[in-house]
């Protein structure tokens, strides 16, 4: 299958990163954030139970955190699995502790005895799970297709999350993922006493931005870097192709 197929079909999909100086600098920037704290006014803030998200902002810590997306042309490859011109809404930097899992299984979107909770349509995430020491961590698990199988009952609903095959998203310093937040997926409980760091980056359709009013900084950023990226630079196309008249 192709991967906008895949991407149908499994409602997520992994791919390498390209290798370059981008990457390494990323990758750099996690070994840093290992051995000592951000740098003032930086700080590490509690959002959920064993784990804290680094604020007040990302993409302003370091420029590396808008250059990944750009230097692997992924605004264009979320263009194309989406089938939607998608922006970028939101960055978070979270470091999970060790002990339970700060999110069961659980949907982004969902519709539950009539209750909606989450963006509809549902916004897509790439997120990068960079490598501890040591082997590859059990970072994610996902229930592949569950954003075409859907009940209004919680309790059913996660249920088959429990009884479908469920499969593992590893630690790489490498690759990433991209997946429909509508899946059903688990963050996996962390194992070591270090804790490990994910890099979430979401996307969302251009009317859905307005959700994301407090990251205007980010979106006017973002809107610059966009605008000076020339059309097949790189492989690269930061809104989705025009569909041109016959």
């Amino acid at each position: 299958m192709t991967e906008k197929e895949t991407y149908f079909a499994k409602g997520y999909l992994t791919k390498d990163f390209r290798q370059g100086p981008t990457l390494d600098r990323l990758n750099d920037v996690f070994r840093e954030l290992r051995v000592k704290e951000p740098r003032k006014p930086y700080r590490w803030e509690e959002k959920y139970a064993f784990s804290a998200d680094l604020r007040p902002d990302i993409f302003s810590y370091d420029e590396v955190f808008l250059d990944i997306l750009f230097d692997n042309g992924i605004p264009s490859l979320l263009n194309e699995l989406a089938g939607a011109d998608m922006r970028l809404a939101h960055i978070q930097l979270r470091h999970a502790f060790q002990g339970e899992s700060y999110m069961d299984w659980h949907r982004d979107t969902h519709f539950y005895q009539g209750d909606l909770h989450g963006s509809i349509p549902p916004v897509h995430k790439v997120i990068f799970y960079p490598r501890e020491n040591g082997p590859p961590g059990l970072r994610l698990k996902v229930s592949p297709g569950s954003h075409l199988r859907y009940f209004g009952n919680r309790f059913l609903d996660r249920f088959q999350a429990r009884v479908a095959k469920a499969e593992n998203i590893m630690s790489s310093n490498k690759s990433f993922l991209v997946f429909n937040t509508s899946i059903l997926h688990a963050a996996a409980a962390e194992k070591s006493r270090n804790g490990a760091y994910r890099l979430i980056y979401t996307f969302c359709r251009d009317f859905q931005i307005d959700l994301f009013q407090d990251q205007a900084g980010l979106h006017q950023e973002y809107r610059r870097r966009a605008a000076a990226v020339r059309p097949g630079e790189r492989g690269i196309l930061p809104v989705a192709a025009p569909i041109m008249p016959t």
